[in-house]
C-alpha cells in the first residue's frame, strides 16, 4: 500500500539507489499514487522532494519512519510516515542537519483523503520538531 511505497521510495534515496522502476503505474486516486505524489507534486503546482539525503531520527521509529533532504537555497525536505492508526508521540531529531529555527509547513495525505493537503505548521527549535 501507500506505506511501503512511501517507505521505499525513501529507502531507495536513502541508500543511494539511483534508478529503479516499479512493474505497474499505481491506480489514480489511491493513496499509493498520493505516495508518488508526495515526492513529485506534493502542493498540486510542481513541488518536488529533492536534495541530498540526510539523517533524521524519530524517537518512536517502530512508529514513525522519518527521512530528510537537503535541497539547494537553505531549503529541507522532511518525510514522516506514521505506520500506526492513530496519533503518534514522537520528538523528530535533525541536530546534525543544522536546521535553522522557525516554523515548518505540513503536508499530509491520511485515511480516505485523494490528494495532499496543507495541514498547518510546526515549530523548529534547536533542530527538533
Amino acid at each position: 500500500g501507500a506505506l511501503a511505497q512511501v517507505i521505499a521510495l525513501n529507502t531507495c534515496a536513502k541508500e543511494g539507489v539511483q534508478i529503479s522502476s516499479r512493474w505497474v503505474a499505481p491506480a489514480s486516486n489511491t493513496r499509493t499514487e498520493l505516495a508518488y505524489q508526495l515526492h513529485t507534486n506534493y502542493d498540486g503546482a510542481g513541488a518536488h522532494i529533492s536534495g541530498t539525503v540526510l539523517n533524521a531520527t524519530s524517537s518512536a521509529d517502530l512508529e514513525v519512519s522519518s527521512f530528510a533532504y537537503a535541497a539547494s537555497g537553505g531549503v529541507y525536505y522532511v518525510v514522516l510516515v506514521n505506520k500506526v492508526q492513530g496519533p503518534v508521540g514522537a520528538k523528530l531529531d535533525l541536530s546534525g542537519l543544522g536546521v535553522p529555527t522557525g516554523n515548518a509547513v505540513l503536508y499530509s495525505f491520511w485515511g480516505s483523503t485523494t490528494h495532499i493537503m496543507p495541514v498547518g505548521t510546526a515549530a523548529l527549535s534547536n533542530g527538533e520538531v
